[in-house]
């Protein structure tokens, strides 16, 4: 039971981990799009990293 619950605390560390580099992926995604014409690519790397993941 304790290790399980070790694991489990380790994976949402990584899935927190994990989120927060995309949260920051995403603020650089809006920061670029200020400038205007990469929006579509921008909107492109959003479906390709969907799709990914």
């Amino acid at each position: 039971m304790i290790h399980n619950m070790k694991g489990n605390i380790a994976g949402d560390k990584d899935l927190a981990y994990i989120s927060n580099k995309i949260g920051m992926f995403r603020v650089g995604i809006n920061y670029v799009a200020c400038t205007q014409y990469q929006i579509p690519f921008v909107y492109l790397s959003f479906i390709v990293m969907f799709y990914i993941l």
